[in-house]
């Protein structure tokens, strides 16, 4: 039964993620969940919690499967279909899943103290702070070290919902998981006690629309937007298959970026600022090709604008790069989070025998948050993976970014939950950073979101387009811009240390009292 009830959190959780159902079944599908995880001691929590984390990922990230087992070999002929189903599962199994075993240890170690005391720990008015802040101290450490990943956090299936978002720019979306564990551990806990079905429903129901009606209130106060004096961007969606991208020459990359740059200016004129294209237009460095590269600086000159687009660049080692032409100046931004497997083998001596998924070669890990200077406007771009990670757009603006470009490839997914899901972080990166984010893909999503987390205008997914943006700088620096994850992370921690020490108190206390009575018992005899 109790596995039953993990499979169904982990399914409800799943659909509630950006490219399915909707965000409606996040606010109860943890209470499953907890219902498994009850009285458990510390290594049923912690199977239970590993099994819940596998399905949800494997749920969520669906799109991997026929990425690895499918798009991969066909182009690449690395290894062949059952490799990559192997890959999925490891990854899954292996790499993705074991954090969630933190949330199991912390619920085995807090039902462990609550059944010394002699208490349901869900009956507690400590319960629902200390599951809140198990589950986002666990999704914490996702975003560490050289595994890190942190799709299918709990606040992506909240990226439509403006209102609630909000609270990003102050916590960023950990602020977020702490409220959505928070509610569902109330509803839990609610439904626990004796009481009458219609009346708990009741009560679950309007605890849900009190949230939205919230939403929906400082959703209505955001102003709109307004473009005194907007930089003018015009995004590139390419709409090139992987065959395409990977079988053409160094020359034909050049002049397919030509061809879009005339088109563009034909359209534009010198309206535009900048124009910025996709993650991996050039497979490799253009610093080795004088001559195309004198050529396309001339476009660059010609269309009297600056440009953005990804390629390699190979000083000593492999970076895979934001290159930025302007007025004839080369600069560039090496990708600092690669994407673990496919462009960078993390502990080689572990994990040597995933080599054959990497995509064109290895890289290296860039050491620069650069900012890139427009005029008297400075930005940064993220590169495709990057932007699942917090910390490095927050950096981005401590050094200055006015707003950020994410540029990415994406065009080897088959369906558009896996380009839904990676715009959602666009969403996130906006608001926890008050800054307008250009998302610009191969295939897409190539969107625009305000400070506000609003999404102004997308392209058609899958379709050669270019389209014309305006984006707001500004300089403003949020809480969670100074702070990051510190006003989650440090009230989380002490939130769970609280039973730990309410315990050893309470055993220190008994054991003076049993010493004090033992001591009057003695003169008593006397």
């Amino acid at each position: 039964m109790d596995l039953l009830f993990v499979s169904i959190s982990s399914f409800l959780t799943a659909i509630s993620m950006p490219g399915f159902v909707g965000e409606f079944f996040i606010w109860f599908s943890l209470c499953f969940l907890l219902k498994a995880l009850q009285e458990k001691g510390i290594l049923k929590s912690i199977l239970l919690s590993y099994v819940y984390g596998l399905l949800l990922l494997m749920i969520t990230c669906f799109w991997q499967l026929p990425t690895l087992a499918v798009e991969i070999p066909r182009i690449l002929h690395r290894y062949g279909t059952f490799g990559g189903i192997v890959a999925f599962i490891l990854a899954a199994t292996v790499i993705g899943a074991p954090p969630y075993m933190i949330f199991g240890i912390l619920m085995g170690v807090g039902n462990k103290v609550m059944k010394m005391k002699g208490r349901r720990f869900e009956e507690t008015f400590l319960y629902p702070f200390f599951v809140a802040s198990s589950y986002t101290f666990m999704e914490f450490t996702r975003e560490l070290g050289t595994l890190s990943f942190t799709g299918a956090r709990l606040s992506d299936s909240l990226f439509r919902n403006v209102g609630l978002i909000q609270i990003a720019s102050i916590t960023g979306t950990l602020g977020l998981v702490f409220l959505i564990v928070l509610v569902n551990s109330v509803i839990f806990s609610m439904w626990e006690r004796h009481g009458k079905t219609r009346e708990k429903l009741i009560k679950t129901l309007a605890m849900v629309g009190f949230i939205y009606m919230v939403s929906s209130f400082v959703s209505n106060l955001i102003p709109p937007d307004r473009f005194p004096d907007p930089v003018r961007i015009v995004a590139f969606q390419m709409n090139l298959t992987q065959e395409d991208k990977y079988n053409s020459s160094m020359g034909e990359q050049v002049e397919r970026v030509i061809d879009s740059m005339e088109s563009a200016y034909s359209s534009f004129g010198n309206l535009p600022d900048l124009y910025v294209f996709p993650e991996a237009v050039f497979f490799d460095d253009l610093n080795f090709y004088r001559d195309l590269k004198e050529k396309l600086i001339e476009e660059v000159k010609k269309c009297e604008t600056a440009i953005v687009i990804g390629g390699i660049v190979r000083k000593n080692e492999n970076y895979n790069s934001a290159i930025f032409l302007k007025n004839g100046e080369f600069d560039y931004y090496a990708k600092i989070k690669l994407t673990p497997f496919a462009e960078i083998l993390p502990l080689p001596f572990i994990l040597g025998r995933f080599s054959f998924l990497r995509l064109l070669g290895y890289y290296s890990p860039g050491k620069r948050y650069n900012v890139f200077n427009l005029g008297k406007r400075k930005f940064s771009v993220q590169i495709c993976f990057e932007s699942f990670f917090p910390q490095v757009s927050r950096k981005f603006v401590k050094n200055g970014a006015q707003f950020l470009v994410i540029i990415t490839n994406d065009g080897w997914f088959r369906y558009s939950t896996a380009l839904t899901q990676h715009f959602s972080k666009a969403v996130f990166r906006a608001v926890e950073n008050g800054k307008y984010v250009l998302q610009v893909a191969n295939t897409g999503i190539t969107g625009l979101v305000d400070p506000h987390g609003r999404i102004l205008k997308t392209l058609d997914l899958n379709s050669n387009e270019m389209g014309l943006f305006e984006v707001m700088p500004n300089d403003r620096i949020t809480v969670y811009t100074r702070f990051g994850d510190s006003l989650v992370v440090i009230p989380s921690i002490v939130m769970i240390l609280i039973p730990l020490f309410d315990l050893r108190f309470r055993r220190r206390w008994n054991h003076g009292d049993k010493s004090k009575i033992r001591v009057h018992a003695s003169q008593d005899s006397r």
